[in-house]
């Protein structure tokens, strides 16, 4: 057993030279993966800003959703501008969220808003038609 340990042992032990340490003992230029692997310990913390809930601006999801039912032009285009308001609140951009959230709002505002006008025009227009005129 004691023969099996002798030769891992020596191998720990043997000091190799790797490519990158002979081109540093060589010249006076070290090569460029020595370069990169000398420093390999260094390790950065990834520092992130996290949202403030308290600034946190309304992205009127519930309401784009609603509006996907009237609308599904309108809704689909509204619930998109909702994840992008959403999505700059979590990059902490603010101002940006807000006014994608605005434009949500609108675009679900006017998505109900022209269902119910053409609702209004259709039924109008069948009533007219089949409708007797009465003096």
């Amino acid at each position: 057993m004691s023969q099996d340990l002798k030769p891992a042992q020596s191998f720990e032990m043997e000091q190799k030279r790797w490519n990158s340490q002979m081109s540093m003992l060589s010249s006076s230029r070290p090569s460029l993966h020595s370069t990169y692997t000398v420093h390999s310990s260094y390790v950065l913390p990834i520092v992130g800003e996290t949202p403030d809930p308290l600034r946190r601006p309304p992205d009127y999801l519930g309401f784009s959703l609603c509006s996907l039912f009237c609308n599904p032009f309108f809704g689909l285009f509204a619930i998109l501008l909702s994840e992008k308001s959403k999505a700059y609140y979590n990059h902490c951009n603010y101002k940006k969220a807000s006014r994608f959230g605005s434009l949500a709002y609108g675009v679900a505002v006017g998505g109900i808003s022209c269902t119910v006008i053409i609702i209004f025009l259709a039924l109008s227009i069948y009533l007219w038609t089949y409708m007797p005129y009465i003096e």
